[in-house]
């Protein structure tokens, strides 16, 4: 039985041609695969079926023990991989099979380094189920790949993060991170430190995010690889732009002259969006310009995602000026995302659209947030969820709504590890914990015992003023830390 663990998945033909390599057996091969399909460790699907995944860790445990026979089963399954008809997946043979993934699964065992060559032949990039395969069964045999092998995290990294699972893509690119050392040459690793300076970006951790995307670089330069550089440009840009506005500027004139010597449309799309959402701090005029020019490349390229993102930042830079067109901006996004079936990106966009509205309609702006909420949780994102509560709670505090804005804050507390999402519920908490001191009703009875002629209606109205002013001073305050939040997804 434990041979036929060997392979990740089985037909009746393939599961006879294994059992007709064991040997002498007690039972005839006919008899023995009669009685798995009997076996409730057994699940069937159409032709194929396959071991229950702690079933097959416990026979492939067995079959270890028995190198000659391991040897045996995965030399067998692997010339079945080098001559598999994919005419035949899932009838004959097993699916995995005819994928380059099953010959670099079944190679490493009886030669590592010819199966990590082929581990790396099978990487496509691609969000495929045959890529997450891929990462799986690398990830199975990380004992078996050679020591300095990245492939099993850098596999699984890629798909966590095109799968927007950023703490499990963080934790595999930071044990790349950790294994490279300052001569290497891959660009796997490259791109692994790229993706980590990112996400590091966006949890606001922006000098971790420049240590790494600098080793990216230096890798990119090392190799020669121009088009990954001028990526790479954007994200350091992007992580030092706060601090040091004129460099990072710089760095994003560099990368747009790369982009134009490779003639790469879609990158100088994206370098002048950068460029717009940069320059917008300081000059609006001129960030509309390079902004409108990336809304005309993603426009003549089809590509709806960046037309979408471009609409964000041109809404975010006329939302203190013109608040109807940074709403109109957002609600083009909103239509477009809606278009691509992107809930994801939905999600976000109510969040962004509650804080310009919230002002003009509360009630429509609170409904957009509730469905922003559930958009993320129904795709597991904390952060994002954590930004919508955020934006919730303010709101609800506006409206005196105490208990359930403290429900929000806290609530964020228990799903973001972004430093700046944090330090906005805190202060949100705060807020609500003193108002609950109730410091109104001190002063209403300090100003009972306040003699007569000082009760005038003018000694009264100026602190009142100045009250107000202090108010509205920080709503207006409150407001930019949600959009400063909000944009770390745009």
């Amino acid at each position: 039985m434990s041979a036929l663990s060997a392979a990740v998945s089985l037909t009746d033909e393939i599961a006879l041609t294994l059992l007709g390599k064991c040997g002498e057996m007690e039972f005839q091969p006919e008899e023995v695969i009669d009685c798995l399909h009997a076996c409730d460790f057994i699940i069937e699907r159409n032709s194929e079926y396959h071991f229950e995944p702690s079933a097959r860790a416990f026979l492939l445990q067995e079959l270890n023990q028995n190198r000659d026979l391991s040897i045996t089963m995965h030399a067998t399954l692997e010339e079945v991989a080098r001559k598999a008809d994919p005419k035949k997946a899932g009838d004959t043979i097993p699916t995995y099979l005819t994928l380059p993934v099953g010959l670099a699964y079944h190679a490493t065992v009886t030669d590592r380094e010819r199966g990590l060559t082929l581990y790396r032949k099978a990487y496509t990039g691609r969000h495929t189920g045959d890529q997450w395969l891929l990462g799986v069964l690398a990830e199975e045999q990380r004992g078996l790949l050679p020591v300095y092998a990245i492939e099993p995290d850098f596999f699984q990294g890629m798909t966590a993060y095109k799968e927007e699972r950023w703490q499990d893509a963080e934790a595999h690119f930071n044990r790349i991170k950790e294994l490279i050392n300052d001569k290497e040459t891959r660009v796997e690793a490259a791109i692994a430190l790229h993706l980590l300076g990112r996400i590091y970006h966006s949890l606001g951790r922006d000098d971790e995010a420049y240590s790494v995307l600098t080793r990216g670089l230096s890798i990119l330069e090392r190799i020669g690889d121009r088009r990954g550089q001028a990526h790479v440009l954007n994200s350091i840009a992007m992580a030092i732009s706060e601090k040091e506005t004129a460099e990072a500027e710089k760095l994003l004139l560099h990368s747009l002259k790369i982009g134009r010597e490779l003639n790469d449309l879609q990158h100088q799309a994206e370098i002048e969006h950068s460029l717009g959402k940069l320059i917008g701090l300081r000059n609006s005029q001129e960030a509309e310009k390079h902004l409108n020019r990336s809304l005309e490349l993603r426009e003549r390229s089809g590509d709806l995602r960046g037309q979408a993102q471009v609409l964000q930042s041109l809404s975010k830079l006329f939302r203190k000026g013109d608040p109807a067109k940074a709403e109109e901006y957002l609600r083009k996004s909103l239509a477009i995302d809606r278009k691509r079936g992107n809930l994801r990106g939905e999600a976000q966009l109510l969040n962004s659209l509650a804080i310009v509205i919230q002002n003009k309609n509360r009630d429509e702006a609170i409904s957009m947030l509730r469905r922003s909420i559930k958009l993320n949780k129904q795709h597991r994102n904390s952060e994002g969820m954590a930004k919508s509560l955020n934006t919730l709670g303010s709101i609800l505090s506006r409206g005196r709504k105490w208990n359930e804005a403290r429900a929000a804050f806290e609530e964020v507390l228990t799903l973001s590890h972004s430093s700046v999402t944090l330090s906005i519920a805190k202060r949100g908490l705060d807020r609500i914990e003193n108002r609950s001191a109730k410091p109104g009703s001190v002063a209403k009875r300090s100003l009972q015992q306040l003699p007569k002629k000082l009760k005038s209606k003018k000694t009264l109205l100026l602190p009142k003023r100045k009250k107000r002013r202090k108010k509205r001073k920080s709503n207006l305050k409150e407001s930019e830390n949600l959009e400063a939040q909000a944009s770390g997804d745009e």
